[in-house]
């Protein structure tokens, strides 16, 4: 749009780290026992979102971040029975 050059709106890097830790159990020889636990986004790091990019629009936010992806840390654990 006008003479702006190429890739001048980037936004900013997104980091987030997920992790995972698990345990195996055999209770006999034909039944065993996982238990998970997963976390995501560890370190619970906001990722904010690219720059509007809407130009013509009275009142527009343009060039200004107002929006995170992804979203909080968020755990979740979990029991699985093999037979």
């Amino acid at each position: 749009f006008g003479n702006l050059g190429r890739n001048v709106l980037r936004g900013p890097s997104s980091q987030r780290l997920d992790m995972g830790l698990s345990k195996k159990i055999n209770i006999t020889e034909g039944i065993n026992t996982e238990i998970r636990w997963d976390v995501f986004n560890v370190l619970n790091r906001v990722n904010f979102a690219n720059p509007n990019s809407v130009i013509g629009v009275a009142g527009t936010d343009y060039t200004k971040i107002t929006d995170t992806v992804g979203g909080p840390r968020v755990m979740q654990f979990g029991l699985r029975f093999m037979f």
